[in-house]
């Protein structure tokens, strides 16, 4: 089955509310976990939320965030278009993307046999 991973279901397994052991399973017995970019980057943040306002501790969110990153690591993750990102305030309009960051390395086209 696949399974789309929204983040309030993701932060209640993460925090260990109601359901959550439900949710658990759900993604753990799933042959395909998909999720929105968006549900990465609002996960984080609302762990790091939790840390500010003294919720969770800096120990905790550290085991917390890597627990959602063995996780993610395996599921397919929907990509956001730049218009969605800057609606979202999740980049800058205007901003480079990539700024200060190495350009990803250039994979070759494959061959196609035709000649």
């Amino acid at each position: 089955m696949t399974l789309y991973a929204e983040s309030s279901a993701v932060l209640r397994w993460l925090f260990e509310e109601a359901g959550g052991d439900e949710v658990h399973r759900l993604l753990r017995d799933a042959t395909k976990v998909v999720c929105s970019r968006l549900t990465m980057v609002e996960t984080r943040r609302v762990i790091r939320r939790a840390v500010a306002q003294k919720l969770l501790d800096e120990v905790s969110s550290t085991a917390v965030l890597e627990v959602f990153a063995q996780a993610g690591a395996g599921w397919a993750i929907l990509e956001l278009s730049r218009e969605v990102a800057e609606r979202g305030g999740i980049v800058s309009r205007g901003a480079r993307p990539n700024a200060g960051r190495a350009a990803p390395r250039q994979r070759p086209a494959p061959a196609t046999g035709a000649a």
